[in-house]
């Protein structure tokens, strides 16, 4: 009969590339303000990075071995306790298998798994994650609210394919994902949607590598719909030209002052007081 210490410990980098565990991931790097930074027993960087302002670092542990480290802020020790809790799931399931239930091992293991998958289902985000053939491995269940697509539909298909992504924001996807790929830092980017029903939707994408033997095997990423917020600034910079282009127009000065300061003048103000628009509004200051 074998005994958990007589198991082979669990791998963190194993651990990390489970759908649930990477999505889960990728959501704690979407919500935290501060880096951190995920390292194998050996503090070999697997995930994030490592600045000067990681105060602690908190174990990753599975049957009462460290398996890895977690650098951080506060914070970090949920994502180190996550991690724990998953390993330590995966090493019963082997457990279970190699002890001669399968079925059992099987069960046990996803069952405490189905509280986070629910969480994730249910997130107003997108989540998903794409393999080095670009294929999409997991996508959830809040891309039908968000582009009216079911999940099925998406899984194990390129997203170069699928037609999701108007031509410019296509090829800077592409261009991203092959950076992302070959270890290079990707910037939080932009792209334009193309929903079921043809409306094109704007979504901030942040995306995580996640690294297996020192190279990228998928990306984890979190779609954020901020359509609204790009129209309400469209709608704003539209009404401010509209507010200028009638400013200069008038033939009278124009001074506007808030809060004691100047915040604009138009022409004829300039050239009434004799000074350039940008020393009239330094020199006037009410304050």
């Amino acid at each position: 009969m074998l005994t958990g210490a007589a198991m082979k410990t669990v791998e963190l980098a194993y651990i990390m590339a489970q759908q649930d565990v990477a999505s889960i991931i990728s959501r704690f790097a979407a919500a935290s303000d501060s880096p951190f930074a995920v390292k194998d027993e050996s503090f070999t960087l697997l995930l994030g990075r490592e600045t000067d302002d990681q105060p602690e670092s908190y174990p990753v542990e599975c049957n009462g071995s460290v398996i890895g480290w977690i650098s951080g802020k506060k914070e970090a020790s949920l994502l180190a306790s996550f991690i724990s809790f998953a390993a330590t799931h995966e090493h019963e399931k082997r457990f279970l298998q190699q002890a001669g239930s399968p079925q059992r091992g099987a069960a046990a293991s996803m069952e405490p798994f189905q509280d986070y998958r629910l969480i994730l289902e249910q997130a107003a985000d997108v989540i998903y994650c794409v393999d080095r053939d670009f294929r999409i491995k997991y996508v959830s269940a809040s891309v039908k609210n968000q582009l009216g697509y079911l999940p099925q539909e998406l899984r194990g298909r390129p997203f170069t394919e699928l037609g999701l992504l108007t031509e410019d924001s296509l090829n800077r996807a592409v261009s991203n994902t092959v950076k992302i790929f070959k270890g290079e830092a990707v910037p939080t980017a932009e792209y334009e949607l193309i929903a079921r029903d043809g409306t094109i939707r704007i979504a901030e994408i942040r995306s995580t590598p996640i690294y297996q033997n020192g190279a990228v095997v998928l990306i984890v990423s979190v779609a954020r719909d901020i359509t609204a917020q790009r129209k309400t600034e469209q709608a704003l910079e539209a009404s401010e030209s509209r507010f200028r282009s009638m400013a200069e127009n008038i033939t009278s000065g124009l001074i506007i002052v808030e809060e004691g300061k100047i915040v604009y003048v138009n022409d004829h103000a300039c050239q009434l007081c004799g000074y350039p628009r940008e020393e009239l509004m330094s020199l006037w200051d009410l304050n």
